[in-house]
């Protein structure tokens, strides 16, 4: 690049950076550039040579994500703002991708230089620091800004009376001497501010403190759970989730103007530990070279926090939070040591068999590993609540599918189809559900439940292939079984001949088989006697669960045609069942991803609607209801983005 001095250096720039003569020292210390439009001042995990300061101009920030897209975050022309302050801190690389968005002047100011002149000279380097550190609080929250604008909302805490000082709590020197803030300064400075340290109880539900309020001195998290939110007339949204015993929840005391930008809420009942605002002042203005140090921190706890930020803005860009963990990770790749488990985790994260070893290794890592891995650590298990949840499902799917193929041969169908009732409960119970329509279950047992068929999400298949059909196991289980007693009898397709897990868990249950074009034999093959069979169950007073379309669907296909078997089987019984509509909506997708819905439609009797011995007649019914039955799975769609209402069975 050409270098080009400058009528005027910009020394209004660096005005903030401290006095007149320490702005001078900067531009003795660096050199000022014009660069063109597009120009790159910062590649991210480059080795970070130099810090920028912006005199004139633009420039855009970013970060890389693991598929080489850019992830813009935001841009600025505020004259004076320093650009690539990473450099301060190991492992001494850039941590975003910035270039001039136009035509700009910086000052660029060598590593070694300022490392020199900030060693040798103290209270103008605090002076300098404190300026990174307010421009760095203000980045935060741009990019924070950002992230919750893409996170859901949550109701604004109720804010309590201040919190009293707590009598008889335990001494707060361990606890320090474990935070990894604290963990570069010397006994002799810990012990100084543990002496200072006030205890405070904050009952679950309740506000540490309030965004905009002033703070009154460094407070950490001696135990219990803190959520930073941000809050805005729309209400809040979740920042991060504070956990560690020994974290900052509330670093703004070292701020020039000590506000703070968050409101914290306590999720558990939780225990913290103020520093005084005026114990901190005075060791601040003891030592210029120990204000350093602190404000260093401070810039490193700020690196932190925008470190996490990212990797949920990666995580909303992707759309799978494994992203997300791939991008913290991999930005912290160069200060981990190449043995720490951490490098394993995305890896085990993406197979539900291995997951749950991430997550006991995030555990251990949380608790044993040094101050970078548990700080990452704890970061990745935040990001990872919705895989976790997942987790949770898909090991339920292996309960429910080990409950009946793994049961003790001396158990009939019926005592197997309860068993399996009631590990489908467990199974959704994990996930948010809603039933409606209740009310319109006929009152006592023997009819034709029909389902639309959903497809399974890849994520809920299982080692062996078998795909546990979640809606009619969702029906029996959470429909039929509390109503009548009874899960009643599904309908099932004979499997292929390789489809061993198939044949060995429904086997089990006895179902009423049929052909379709997805089994080994062609339908004409074994459909023969399902009539008499089908017949005979709901003559007993039970109930038959099937899937008229033949085959499975995903949510942005519509119905497919509806096969005939399950209203001619209806209308030539004497008593004549019911057909019981049941529309079902988000089976077919990632568990806990969105609220799976049943919506119980109105029973009818086929003769009320068609004469199934007229074919031209019940084709044209068939695709009448094809339409009927596609609009109530429509209304079910609807409302699974709904809140609940008083006669819903909600989950």
């Amino acid at each position: 690049m050409d270098a080009a001095r400058a009528h005027d250096p910009g020394q209004a720039a660096l005005q903030d950076y401290g006095d007149e003569a320490t702005g001078r020292r900067l531009l003795q210390l660096g050199q000022v550039f014009d660069m063109p439009e597009g120009a790159w001042l910062c590649r991210q995990y480059w080795p970070a040579q130099a810090l920028f300061v912006l005199l004139e101009g633009e420039v855009l920030w970013g970060v890389r994500l693991e598929d080489g897209s850019l992830l813009e975050l935001g841009a600025t022309d505020r004259s004076g703002w320093p650009v690539g302050w990473s450099l301060l801190r190991e492992p001494h690389r850039y941590a975003l991708e910035v270039r001039c968005s136009r035509p700009s002047r910086v000052l660029r100011l060598p590593r070694e230089d300022l490392e020199h002149w900030l060693a040798r000279s103290p209270q103008a380097g605090a002076a300098f620091l404190q300026t990174l550190l307010q421009h760095a609080a203000v980045l935060l929250d741009l990019t924070r800004a950002r992230m919750s604008a893409r996170e859901p909302r949550i109701a604004v805490p109720r804010m309590p009376a201040p919190p009293a000082a707590l009598a008889g709590a335990p001494a707060p020197v361990s606890l320090l001497r474990r935070s990894a803030f604290l963990e570069v300064f010397g006994d002799a400075v810990v012990t100084e501010l543990a002496a200072a340290a006030q205890a405070r109880r904050i009952p679950a539900g309740m506000r540490l403190h309030g965004a905009g309020s002033a703070s009154d001195g460094l407070c950490v998290l001696g135990q219990g759970e803190v959520v930073l939110m941000r809050e805005t007339p729309a209400g809040c949204s979740a920042l991060r989730t504070l956990d560690q015993p020994g974290q900052i929840v509330d670093w703004s005391v070292l701020l020039e103007v000590p506000r703070r930008d968050t409101t914290a809420l306590a999720r558990r009942d939780s225990l913290v530990y103020v520093i005084p605002a005026a114990a901190v002042r005075a060791l601040r203005g003891r030592d210029a070279r120990l204000e350093c140090r602190l404000l260093s921190r401070a810039l490193w706890l700020v690196a932190n926090h925008l470190r996490a930020a990212r990797a949920r803005l990666a995580m909303h860009q992707a759309g799978r939070e494994v992203a997300g963990v791939r991008t913290l990770i991999a930005h912290s790749r160069a200060q981990l040591p190449v043995q720490s488990a951490l490098h394993q985790v995305p890896v085990m994260l993406e197979h539900p068999y291995t997951r749950g070893a991430a997550f006991q290794c995030l555990e251990a890592l949380c608790r044993d590993g040094n101050a970078l891995e548990r700080s990452l650590a704890s970061m990745a298990s935040e990001l990872l609540s919705r895989t976790r949840s997942e987790q949770a499902f898909f090991e339920g799917l292996l309960e429910a599918y080990r409950s009946v193929v793994e049961a003790p041969p001396a158990l009939d169908a019926d005592a197997l189809r309860a068993r399996s009732a009631a590990a489908c409960t467990r199974l959704f119970s994990r996930v948010p559900y809603r039933i409606l329509g209740r009310e319109r279950l006929p009152h006592t047992p023997g009819h034709v439940f029909i389902l639309n068929h959903r497809g399974n999400h890849p994520s809920n298949v299982l080692a062996n292939g078998f795909e546990l059909t979640l809606d009619t196991h969702f029906a029996s289980a959470l429909i039929l079984q509390p109503k009548y007693g009874d899960p009643g009898i599904r309908v099932v397709r004979r499997g292929r001949g390789d489809e061993f897990a198939h044949q060995s868990y429904y086997d089990r249950l006895d179902p009423l088989y049929v052909y379709t074009e997805e089994s080994e034999a062609p339908s004409a093959a074994g459909n023969a006697d399902f009539y008499a069979a089908a017949g005979a169950v709901l003559r007993s007073g039970r109930n038959l669960v099937l899937c008229p379309e033949g085959t499975s669907s995903r949510g942005e296909q519509g119905l497919a045609p509806l096969r005939p078997g399950a209203f001619r089987l209806a209308a030539g019984l004497d008593p004549e069942p019911f057909v019981v509509p049941v529309a079902m909506a988000n089976f077919d997708r990632r568990p806990g991803s969105a609220q799976l819905v049943a919506l119980i439609g109105e029973p009818f009797r086929v003769s009320s609607r068609v004469d199934v011995g007229d074919r031209s007649a019940l084709r044209r019914f068939l695709a009448s209801y094809r339409h009927e039955f596609g609009q109530q799975v429509a209304a079910a769609l609807r409302l699974s983005a709904q809140g609940a209402g008083d006669d819903d069975a909600v989950h």
